[in-house]
């Protein structure tokens, strides 16, 4: 964990979307949903998205556009559930 970790006192990943906005109470569905994306994930996707486009010979926008409404698509679903059983 880095210093800033301990500055800010959570184990929240560093790279994930809710760690930009700590004002939202932490059981919220918005903040469980923002915490459930994180920036590396979605540029992986979005790496995945252009190879897959290079294989199928299909627009890497589009390919690479239609995996990440996928992921957040299950960030949004994961949300949802956590809210519900909470």
């Amino acid at each position: 964990m880095t210093s800033a970790g301990y500055w800010v006192e959570t184990t929240a990943s560093a790279t994930t979307v809710g760690s930009w906005f700590p004002g939202f109470d932490e059981a919220s569905p918005a903040a469980r949903f923002l915490g459930a994306i994180d920036l590396f994930a979605v540029w992986w996707v979005i790496v995945l998205g252009i190879g897959l486009a290079v294989l199928s010979g299909r627009r890497a926008r589009s390919c690479a556009a239609w995996l990440v409404s996928l992921y957040i698509g299950v960030a949004l679903i994961a949300a949802a559930v956590m809210a519900s059983v909470a």
